[in-house]
């Protein structure tokens, strides 16, 4: 490896890597979490009022799923989800499809948002709400299952 000296340091002659830039989506969500960073789940879990309902034709899961493994994960792609939100702009319950595993969610969601391992799609037409819609990044583990926590699994009826 060649080196060379500049300004009395040695400087690598390889090129530099160049930073990968962040999508408008990424951006968007890193905003979200930043703001929203503060919240626990504590929090969250405390101040449900009402059980989520499953949309027309779906029932809500009466088991979790098992979530140990790579391979018990990548099953979870392509589900549909109710997923609980608790923030300024949006309250309740909502459907999302669980669109990317954990290999898809950035450095700086991770950042903000340690334990998030999949990537959740909500789509305006099943939110209702211009403030949900696209790709969010989101905890769904065994901890965070269940109706009195953040999110169930749908199946269709």
């Amino acid at each position: 490896r060649r080196e060379r000296v500049v300004a009395g340091r040695a400087r690598d002659r390889r090129p530099r890597q160049k930073k990968k830039k962040m999508t408008k989506e990424e951006k968007m969500n890193v905003k979200w979490l930043e703001k929203n960073a503060a919240r626990t789940a504590a929090e969250i879990v405390t101040t449900w009022d009402e059980p989520p309902e499953a949309p027309d034709g779906w029932r809500i899961s009466k088991e979790g799923p098992q979530l140990e493994f790579k391979e018990d994960c990548k099953t979870l792609i392509g589900s549909k989800i109710l997923y609980a939100w608790d923030t300024e702009e949006v309250r309740g319950w909502f459907v999302g499809d669980v669109a990317a595993g954990e290999d898809k969610v950035s450095k700086s969601e991770k950042r903000l948002l340690p334990g998030a391992n999949f990537v959740v799609q909500y789509k305006k037409g099943e939110t209702g709400l211009a403030a949900l819609n696209g790709r969010v990044a989101c905890e769904l583990s065994q901890r965070t299952y269940g109706p009195q926590q953040w999110w169930v699994l749908l199946e269709k009826n």
